[in-house]
C-alpha cells in the first residue's frame, strides 16, 4: 500500500510527476484502483509464498537454485546495463557491498510484494520488473509440477 499512499500524496506528485499519478483523483475510481492493487498484491504474495513453500517441501535445493539463479540473473542484467552500483556516492569495497545488499533487497521486495514504484530505472527497471513477474509465474507452475511428480502423478483427495 506504499504505492497507493505515495501516489495519492500531493507532495510526491509535485516532486516526481513522472513516477506518481496513476491513481485517479475521483473517489469511485480511486476506490476501484485501491481494491485492485490490494487484491493483486494479496494474490501475488500468497502465491509467491505458496510456491516457495512447495519448493522447500519437495526439494530444498530447488528453492536454493531458484533464488540463486533469479538473483544471479538480476545481478547479471544490472552489470550488463552498467547499472549495478547503487547511486549512493560511495568508494571502494564499501560501494560494492552496499550495492549487493541493496540490489538483493530490491529483488526480494519486488519478487514478494510487486511494489510498483521499484520499476523505476534507478532500481529494477521496467523491463526486468515485468520479467521478474513472469519468472515468478513460471516458478509457480514448476513448483506445482514438482509436487505432482513427487506424488507420482496422482491427485490426493
Amino acid at each position: 500500500m506504499v504505492s497507493y499512499d505515495w501516489d495519492t500524496s500531493p507532495t510526491q506528485r509535485s516532486k516526481a510527476s513522472f513516477a506518481y499519478g496513476f491513481v485517479p483523483d475521483k473517489a469511485w475510481s480511486r476506490a476501484v484502483c485501491f481494491l485492485s492493487m490490494m487484491s493483486l498484491s494479496f494474490a501475488h504474495i500468497i502465491l509467491q509464498t505458496f510456491s516457495c513453500a512447495l519448493l522447500a517441501v519437495t526439494n530444498k535445493m530447488w528453492l536454493i537454485y531458484y533464488v540463486s539463479a533469479s538473483t544471479g540473473l538480476f545481478f547479471f542484467y544490472k552489470i550488463v546495463r552498467r547499472d549495478f552500483y547503487y547511486y549512493l556516492n560511495l568508494r571502494g569495497v564499501f560501494r560494492l557491498v552496499v550495492s549487493i545488499i541493496e540490489r538483493f533487497i530490491i529483488k526480494v521486495l519486488v519478487d514478494f510484494t510487486m511494489l510498483i514504484h521499484l520499476r523505476n530505472t534507478c532500481e529494477m527497471g521496467g523491463f526486468y520488473f515485468l520479467a521478474s513477474i513472469l519468472i515468478s509465474l513460471m516458478r509457480r507452475r514448476s513448483s506445482l509440477a514438482q509436487v505432482k511428480t513427487l506424488l507420482g502423478g496422482k491427485e490426493e483427495r
